[in-house]
């Protein structure tokens, strides 16, 4: 069976982000100074501690000009290849530029899980109240006041959610 022109067309666009993925980024030749030095003279610039500290996580330190592939935490299993895994990431700013990745990768499953969460519990008090005794007048007109609010609050979490960043790498430029 052939594939349509679309269908050829998202393969060759997924093809071309692989290789993407896999090239270092374009800034690298340019970088004169480790990323963990440039942190250490300008330590004011950079203050997600705070944020780490409000989640109950220590900050990670930028101590050395390791790259990601040298903090994968004992437990995961990067695979023969890291170099797919870290796609072209080098050193302390690869390793920053990686967690960035996986901060935003993270809160998107943690975002989805929640949403899910949510629209569960939401769903099932739709369904107690839809069999909860509504023979009183009152307590119908509370019932249905209640569910309404849930059905306004259910549509407001299938939006979607947009946050603007400053680009962080750029990769066959």
């Amino acid at each position: 069976m052939s594939m349509s022109a679309n269908e050829r067309k998202r393969r060759q666009l997924e093809r071309e982000r692989q290789e993407q993925h896999l090239l270092e980024d374009s800034t690298y030749p340019y970088l004169k100074t480790p990323f963990y030095q440039y942190q250490e003279v300008h330590p004011t610039g950079f203050d997600a501690s705070l944020n780490f500290g409000l989640m109950g996580l220590d900050f990670p330190l930028f101590i050395d000009d390791s790259g990601p592939e040298q903090h994968v935490s004992e437990d995961i299993d990067p695979g023969e290849n890291p170099d797919e895994l870290f796609g072209g990431f080098k050193g302390s700013i690869g390793r920053a530029e990686n967690m960035i990745d996986q901060l935003l990768f993270a809160a998107q499953e943690l975002a989805d899980f929640v949403n899910e969460y949510k629209k569960d519990e939401l769903t099932r008090r739709l369904a107690e109240l839809e069999d909860s005794d509504l023979t009183d007048k009152d307590s119908r007109k509370a019932a249905l006041e209640q569910a309404a609010h849930i059905s306004e609050l259910l549509k407001e979490l299938d939006k979607q959610v947009r946050w603007s960043f400053r680009k962080w790498k750029i990769k066959g430029l």
